[in-house]
């Protein structure tokens, strides 16, 4: 029991300490989190809106071809955000580099 109530101080400690490191990086920290929301969300968005697509044809003849249009629009759109915009812009800073210059 006691081992336990010891490890929780260490973690406790820990983050703290990592917390105190990231201190002039929230900013970065908070877009990177807001980001990831952003590209789950839309994630789980696109078979939804596949989901409507697949609805809108009803059946052999009577395709519905201007509203299978607006879901394509949209699967596009959603799909550009997700896999361009938050994953190149919110997760690293234009330019910086967190590489270390031996390589490792």
């Amino acid at each position: 029991m006691s081992k336990d109530k010891g490890n929780k101080s260490v973690n406790k400690k820990t983050i703290l300490r990592i917390l105190k490191y990231i201190k002039r990086y929230r900013f970065l920290v908070v877009l990177s989190l807001i980001c990831a929301a952003i590209s789950v969300v839309l994630t789980l968005y696109a078979p939804i809106i596949m989901g409507h697509a697949v609805d809108r044809v009803v059946g052999p003849g009577k395709v519905d071809f201007t509203g299978l249009k607006g879901m394509l629009e949209k699967l596009v759109i959603v799909v550009v955000i997700t896999a361009g915009y938050c994953r190149r812009s919110c997760c690293r800073p234009p330019g910086r580099t967190y590489r270390s210059s031996s390589g490792s």
